[in-house]
């Protein structure tokens, strides 16, 4: 269930249609079911063992299909936020309500501060345009303190959305650990985006408005990240914010202004 936008321009919604009619048809592959059993496999197996634990969400799709394999495991196990203010996406809290509207999990958030030397690399990489060649993402460099606080809370054991397609550096990961390691499993690792989705879409799961944000259909779905705002990797992620999230932007420049000048 795609959340409404007043952002989306001409031909997004469109475009998402078009989109979650194919992913209806995906969700009925049998293969579907075996990722189903598998990921289930992957949280219990990795619950059982000592330790504690808890499951990282950001409410973008893959995180949030993770909650709902948890809800669906019948384990208990806190799921948890790191929320960095100004970079969090505003919709991920939209995400978030729906989600917990529908699902009773044992829900945490764990505000994060930007810190002034943070706020500095990032304003330099950002407006020399140079962030992504830079392999720099301000939300990986702000949230070290909140998953700090977050292994402190609850255990350094967590499971996550995290899957072996979305990056090189996540494909290494997977290769090298497979869906669990002593301290983390990834039970959609093996997954496809197509297959997340057709996922949202069959258990009719709150999906970031941002996923139909494509210029109507310029863009690839798969290919958007929704978790914050603020510059960081991929190709273009400057222009599309400002296309779509231009008073965020506009926001996140003046907070980081405020911290430097202080």
């Amino acid at each position: 269930m795609i959340l409404h936008s007043d952002r989306w321009l001409p031909g997004d919604l469109e475009s998402w249609l078009d989109n979650e009619r194919f992913d209806a048809a995906f969700c009925q592959l049998s293969e579907m079911e075996h990722n189903d059993r598998q990921a289930l496999r992957y949280l219990r197996e990795f619950a059982e063992r000592p330790g504690g634990g808890y499951l990282g969400v950001s409410w973008g799709k893959d995180s949030v299909v993770a909650a709902h394999l948890l809800v669906r495991s019948g384990l208990k196990m806190p799921v948890v936020w790191i929320k960095i203010w100004p970079l969090y996406n505003p919709d991920c809290e939209r995400v978030r309500d729906a989600f917990l509207r529908d699902h009773d999990i044992d829900y945490h958030e764990i505000a994060v501060e930007w810190h002034p030397d943070q706020v500095q690399v990032w304003r330099d990489l950002y407006e020399s345009g140079s962030m992504a060649s830079a392999g720099y993402s301000p939300i990986e460099s702000a949230g070290v303190q909140g998953f700090k606080e977050a292994a402190r809370r609850f255990g350094a054991r967590h499971v996550s959305g995290v899957r072996g397609e979305e990056s090189g550096v996540r494909r290494i990961r997977m290769n090298r650990w497979g869906a669990m390691s002593k301290n983390t499993c990834a039970p959609i690792g093996y997954w496809s985006s197509q297959h997340v989705y057709a996922y949202l879409h069959k258990h009719g799961l709150p999906v970031h408005p941002a996923y139909a944000m494509t210029m109507g259909g310029v863009l690839d779905r798969k290919q958007l990240r929704v978790d914050a705002l603020g510059g960081g990797m991929g190709r273009q992620r400057a222009e599309w914010e400002g296309m779509y999230y231009a008073d965020r932007v506009a926001e996140i420049g003046r907070i980081a202004k405020e911290i430097l000048s202080a």
